[in-house]
């Protein structure tokens, strides 16, 4: 399960707690892989919650660096993703 990159005005914060519980309870047993803080600028959002063509290429190509870079073998996927969106933030 993914989700997707998230504009930092998005108020997803307002239901977080609700929404860990069900990621927990229901899908538990599911890699889920969190892109919501991947680093992009207001022009490549379409709104608060979705990419527009801008953004959706350039995390594209990134989710692809992720995948030849072993991502689907990793123990610990998401600190892999994160480390790898901390290094995109240097660049």
């Amino acid at each position: 399960m993914i989700r997707s990159p998230l504009h930092k005005k998005y108020l997803e914060s307002v239901n977080e707690e609700k929404y860990i519980e069900i990621l927990k309870t229901r899908y538990g047993t599911m890699d889920y892989l969190d892109f919501s803080n991947f680093p992009l600028s207001n022009f490549q959002y379409g709104d608060l919650q979705h990419l527009n063509h801008k953004g959706a290429n350039v995390f594209s190509e990134w989710f692809a660096t992720l995948l030849q870079n072993g991502l689907l073998e990793k123990e610990n996927k998401q600190a892999f993703i994160n480390d790898m969106m901390l290094n995109e933030t240097k660049e």
